[in-house]
């Protein structure tokens, strides 16, 4: 594995998580129910991050860390888009786990400036 890429490593973690968390919050916290907007979009959103973490991977991309990026922003502004911020284990969830992505792909993308030659 080349060092450079334990971002991608956490970010398809974070990604299968985020696309499981529909299941798992529930569980944990019995009184918050999966409202079907929050859970197609940590579907949808979980699953990108986990692709695109995995394609980054195979084959590094600064385009990919950009769209990373981009999904974890929007798992930070969803709650207020879609109007969860009263569900509060998907509210934290949601930022945390974007706030989590944002960081990570940010590193990936300022190693990848870093490290090849754009051209």
């Amino acid at each position: 594995m080349n060092e450079q890429r334990w971002q991608d490593w956490v970010t398809m973690l974070v990604g299968v998580y985020v696309f499981l968390s529909p299941w798992i919050i529930p569980y944990f916290f019995p009184g918050s129910t999966v409202m079907p907007v929050i859970g197609w979009s940590h579907y949808i959103v979980g699953f990108a991050i986990a692709v695109m973490g995995m394609a980054a991977l195979a084959s590094f991309q600064l385009w990919q860390e950009w769209l990373i990026l981009i999904l974890g922003l929007w798992l930070i502004i969803s709650p207020w888009v879609f109007g969860f911020t009263d569900t509060t284990p998907f509210h934290w969830n949601s930022v945390s786990t974007g706030i989590i992505v944002v960081i990570f792909s940010a590193t990936a993308l300022v190693s990848g400036f870093d490290t090849r030659n754009i051209t």
